[in-house]
């Protein structure tokens, strides 16, 4: 169980790494390509982390592949349908608020300063 967390939290956090360096890149432009894309990134690595370990012991080893295969093409296909209707919310929201506000110089990914802002004084 403990392997499917930290698959998940590190999955993740690829996906809003990825999302948020391609918005600097494209200067905030493209949001179905970057959600599309990162989120396709965050799905890859933990389908390939996870399926084979669930798996294992349950089916044979010559049909892991198409499980892998599969589990990520439908959790993919998801992501492309959806997108969509985010990015509906997204345009709603930046209309609403009327700002599109993104940091260029982004050091919030460095676990030492994460940790430092955390530790208790």
């Amino acid at each position: 169980m403990g392997n499917v967390f930290i698959a998940f939290i590190v999955a993740g956090f690829l996906n809003i790494y990825f999302l948020t360096k391609w918005k600097v890149l494209t200067q905030g432009k493209y949001f179905w390509l970057r959600s599309v894309g990162s989120s396709s990134l965050g799905i890859i690595f933990y389908c390939r982390l996870i399926v084979p370990l669930n798996v294992a012991k349950k089916v044979p080893f010559h049909e892991v592949g198409s499980l892998l295969f599969w589990s990520i093409a439908i959790k993919i296909s998801f992501v492309i349908c959806l997108t969509h209707f985010a990015s509906m919310i997204v345009s709603f929201l930046k209309r609403q608020e009327g700002i599109d506000i993104y940091d260029t110089d982004i050091k919030l990914f460095n676990p030492e300063i994460i940790f430092r802002r955390t530790k208790v004084r």
